[in-house]
């Protein structure tokens, strides 16, 4: 659970960046109940598990809500690029990815990542992160 690679990453970097594929939800689930500090391990470019979850391949919002649930902080840790958790599932469209995040970390729809980037650039994007942001103050969602 502790090995890194090169790169700085550890298991549950690659759990929660392939939880839709089969076994890798399983494997995420053991290596967050068996070492749950990993959670909040980061990797040579300051990723979290949870910027990789929010940043998968697939809508991983099962991964997103177990690494939040475990480590509720991550959702408000930058990467070294500025980024938060919710600029990784904008830029991937992972709607509900974004929805979870933004009801941990609101502020994070209008952070500025290093490029100057907010969460999502083109306008379909800006429009759910505000709308998620939005719902996240009101309580609703």
């Amino acid at each position: 659970a502790y090995a890194r690679d090169k790169d700085g990453r550890l298991p549950i970097h690659y759990a929660a960046r392939e939880a839709g594929d089969e076994g890798e939800m399983d494997a995420l689930e053991i290596l967050v109940r068996d070492a749950p500090e990993t959670a909040m391990m980061s990797d040579h470019w300051g990723r979290l598990p949870l910027h990789d979850a929010a940043a998968g391949a697939m809508n991983y919002a099962d991964a997103v809500e177990l690494l939040l649930a475990v480590a509720p902080a991550a959702a408000t840790t930058a990467d070294v690029n500025g980024q938060f958790p919710t600029h990784h599932a904008a830029y991937f469209g992972n709607w509900d990815c974004v929805e979870l995040l933004l009801v941990a970390a609101p502020h994070t729809a209008s952070a500025v990542d290093t490029q100057g980037h907010v969460p999502g650039q083109d306008q379909r994007a800006q429009a759910t992160v505000a709308t998620g942001a939005n719902a996240a103050q009101d309580g609703s969602h």
